[in-house]
């Protein structure tokens, strides 16, 4: 019994020390949009603060479109 206790202590250490690394890249969500939508147009509408409760900071209406 104590060995078996032993063979799965130095078991457990042994896969706890062993690291992995993963190389993995993060996307933004332009190219996540892109890839699932090739053919599809992204609007970016910003617009003025009419009620005055400062989420959007923009002086004049301005557009941009970005297309893929």
């Amino acid at each position: 019994m104590k060995k078996l206790v032993t063979i799965l202590v130095a078991s457990m250490v042994y896969f706890c020390s062993i690291s992995i690394t993963v190389d993995a890249q993060g996307q933004g969500p332009k190219e996540i949009f892109a890839k699932k939508y090739p053919n599809e147009t992204i609007r970016i509408i910003k617009t003025a603060d009419l009620n005055n409760e400062k989420k959007m900071k923009a002086s004049s209406s301005q557009n941009q479109e970005i297309s893929f």
